[in-house]
């Protein structure tokens, strides 16, 4: 809730961390699309504190616990590219998709031209879009990188909790981290189950990415399967 350009809570829990251990603290963006912080979003930078204070405790922890290896260990990468199919302009229930202009006034309560110029004002770039015979896409490429026995997942969307949860659960490596909003980002990665029940991710969020429609209900098995065969390569 505050528009001051700041570290928020992850730079409070580095300077924690790199206080205590002198060691270098990185932050990746994990899969959080639909998540806010415990206690919920606050102007308050004093709650970004608390949080960053809160979590550094623990990785404190976790780093007192890790004994760095004393032999090589192996190191490896993969990327893929992958299309995204859209949803539009047949929604997952079969039926045609709500027009902008009719959600642009009854959900969002502004016209269709108002949209158009705040779009324009803060996201001033273009989505790749391509059209196939099956409809249109929205081409990503995912990465996957190994270090010993962890690894770390890059996708370029905002990936809801349950996929990062997933690729995690089905990793062949004991240790793995999903980032999220890597490279790029081609607006939010939900998953099937989010369709029908709608909301800002699914029903307007991708006017703001500049799509002509939302990403289809598959895009998260798809971007799921492909980052657990790279993983398996790795």
């Amino acid at each position: 809730e505050s528009y001051g350009i700041s570290a928020d809570w992850p730079g409070a829990m580095r300077w924690a961390v790199e206080s205590a251990t002198s060691a270098t603290c990185l932050f990746v963006q994990g899969a959080g699309a639909d998540i806010n912080p415990r206690g919920g979003p606050k102007a308050d930078y004093g709650h970004a504190q608390r949080l960053g204070q809160s979590l550094a405790g623990a990785v404190i922890q976790a780093w007192a616990d890790i004994e760095a290896a004393q032999e090589a260990i192996p190191l490896s990468a993969a990327s893929r590219d992958l299309d995204l199919p859209l949803a539009g302009p047949i929604g997952p229930d079969g039926k045609p998709i709500t027009p902008a202009e009719e959600i642009a006034a009854t959900v969002m309560k502004m016209t269709w031209q108002a949209v158009v110029e705040l779009r324009e004002k803060l996201f001033p770039w273009e989505a790749e879009v391509k059209e196939t015979s099956g409809g249109w896409c929205i081409p990503i490429e995912l990465q996957a990188f190994r270090v010993g026995d962890a690894a770390l997942v890059a996708i370029p969307a905002e990936p809801f909790v349950e996929v990062g949860l997933a690729i995690k659960a089905r990793s062949p490596l004991p240790y793995t981290i999903v980032a999220g909003y890597s490279n790029g980002s081609v607006g939010y990665l939900p998953t099937a189950a989010a369709y029908e029940i709608g909301g800002y991710e699914v029903d307007n969020a991708y006017f703001w990415y500049r799509l002509p429609a939302p990403l289809a209900p598959t895009c998260a098995q798809l971007v799921e399967d492909a980052a657990v065969a790279m993983l398996g390569k790795l």
